[in-house]
């Protein structure tokens, strides 16, 4: 509305930079159109795409392995987001003299103890090794 306008006072009253009002505003509402058209896609692509956590995030998720009980160390923690989730992928170390049942069990804690203290994780893979 405001090139339409200074277009049509500048026709009116002949100034002659005025007349191309409306080109400039075109110009300018088609780069802001493709501003946020780059910025939606992008942000899309964030959720899209797999991304790898961060360290401080990553420190959270084993802070809470570590606090369960028999976990006697976290050899890796991978955590990347899936679209709006997390997927983690886990190796733990528990005692070596410990039945697989045991282990078994300790496993699923794991998982069962991730997704209830951080709602974002939706699926942990947990692999068991012997801690000597």
């Amino acid at each position: 509305m405001i090139g339409v306008g200074a277009a049509i006072l500048g026709e009116t009253f002949n100034i002659g930079f005025l007349v191309y009002g409306d080109a400039i505003a075109g110009i300018t509402v088609s780069i802001v159109i493709l501003k946020v058209g780059f910025d939606l896609a992008k942000d899309s692509s964030h959720i899209i795409l797999e991304q790898v956590l961060s360290d401080e995030e990553i420190n959270k998720y084993q802070n809470t392995v570590l606090s369960i009980d028999k976990i006697k160390h976290v050899d890796e923690l991978l955590a990347r987001t899936h679209g709006s989730y997390v997927i983690i992928d886990i190796r733990i170390s528990i005692d070596s003299r410990l039945s697989v049942r045991e282990g078994h069990n300790i496993s699923k804690s794991v998982v069962t103890t991730l997704k209830k203290m951080h709602p974002e994780i939706r699926k942990v893979f947990v692999h068991v090794d012997p801690y000597n």
